[in-house]
């Protein structure tokens, strides 16, 4: 089964919000709005495990008057039974604190689907909050509030998995692991050289990676990591940024191939055994830590 970018969609939205579900903020006062906000979601459909883009738009209005707080926007994905399924929480680029009347703050962002989802609606709630909780909350205005003035920007479908997995980790990969305390975030280790197979769209489609390693083990010299397609070189790279690293590469229908699979090997020069580093009593050998591969059809 695949899907396709079956359009996108836009809902403009007036305002400015602090957070819905986590924490208590102090009490609202009624003011005007003065920040306008449009979110677009690329693709509306999508599969467990596969790829939302978000586009963001951030206006402020001739009589906005600051923000006078490092703010976060929330990003929170509600299921069809009414509760929070995961979230995107981010900053944006330029600190809400620096917004300035008149200007536009317009970014985009990756949203990994997690592969569990049931399929079914998802509802997207959008604000901005203050993390200490000091600022009162600023209503937004046109879309649908959903709840303490968390408003709705838009939905998502996910859609039933497909019959064939979309990747199968052939040779070189250690079993899943999760974050005990936020069991979203989950990742596989590699071994030195790592070999997954992608179901194929056989259209034009981005290939995402995002994965990191562990930087005190590699303090003389960064790792570098290297990806081939299909036997044919991707991209070569040094481990140098702390945190993971996304990597997104547009590929073109023959660079697929026809075959069911594309077959996709990581590659790193050094790996390191964590317990023989004193970093731990993990006695694995490993190499990068793989937190997402996906294959989606797309430009």
């Amino acid at each position: 089964m695949r899907i396709g970018m079956k359009g996108v969609l836009w809902i403009l939205s007036v305002g400015s919000s602090i957070t819905w579900i986590a924490g208590t903020a102090p009490a609202c006062r009624r003011e005007r709005p003065a920040v306008s906000v449009q979110v677009r979601l690329n693709p509306v459909q999508v599969l467990p495990g596969q790829v939302l883009e978000m586009h963001y738009r951030f206006e402020t209005l001739p009589d906005f008057r600051g923000i006078p707080y490092d703010g976060y926007i929330f990003v929170h994905f509600i299921d069809p039974l009414d509760t929070l399924s995961f979230t995107a929480d981010h900053r944006p680029p330029k600190s809400t604190r620096d917004w300035k009347a008149g200007e536009a703050i317009e970014y985009r962002r990756v949203v990994f689907i997690p592969d569990y989802l049931y399929p079914g609606t998802y509802r997207v709630a959008l604000g901005i909050y203050d993390v200490s909780g000091t600022h009162p909350r600023i209503p937004l205005q046109g879309p649908k509030e959903m709840s303490r003035r968390a408003y709705q920007v838009g939905e998502v479908e996910v859609l039933p998995p497909p019959l064939q997995p979309l990747v199968r980790y052939v040779e070189g990969w250690y079993d899943l692991e999760a974050n005990p305390a936020d069991p979203v975030q989950r990742w596989r280790w590699t071994t030195r050289r790592a070999v997954a197979q992608l179901l194929n769209p056989k259209k034009s489609a981005r290939l995402y990676i995002e994965l990191d390693s562990n930087r005190d083990a590699f303090k003389d010299a960064p790792q570098r990591v290297t990806l081939a397609l299909n036997g044919q070189p991707l991209d070569e790279w040094a481990l140098r940024d702390p945190g993971p690293v996304l990597k997104v590469y547009p590929l073109t229908a023959e660079r697929l191939g026809l075959e069911e699979y594309v077959t996709l090997e990581v590659r790193v020069d050094r790996t390191f055994v964590p317990a023989a580093l004193g970093l731990g009593s993990d006695a694995r050998e490993l190499g990068v830590r793989v937190f997402h591969l996906v294959l989606q059809e797309g430009e």
